[in-house]
């Protein structure tokens, strides 16, 4: 009797467990589940708040045009840039070329 009385606890104790289990996993998928089912959702919401900081910084800088800010501010020093990096080097680089030629 005491014997049946010890087993019956081990295996209420082992279906607790069992339970307690099955219980993690379906708290963890449903999270899960429901995390996907408003993703798109998120992921607008997101984009919604990354195009107004987008548009607000243009607006407070007057730009109307990124390309056109581009091509003015950005494009029209940067081949000078490059003539001053190809000047500044050039003459490391005749020299180490001309040693090598000899």
């Amino acid at each position: 009797m005491i014997k049946e009385c010890g087993k019956a606890i081990v295996d209420g104790i082992k279906h607790s467990f069992s339970e307690s289990t099955n219980v993690g996993v379906n708290l963890v998928k449903g999270l899960w589940n429901g995390i996907n089912s408003v993703k798109d959702w998120i992921l607008g919401k997101i984009k919604g708040f990354g195009d107004a900081v987008l548009n607000g910084l243009k607006s407070f800088f007057g730009i109307h045009s990124p390309s056109k800010v581009m091509a003015d501010e950005v494009g029209k020093y940067l081949p000078q840039g490059i003539a001053v990096g190809i000047e500044a080097n050039a003459k490391r680089y005749f020299k180490t070329n001309i040693g090598f030629s000899k």
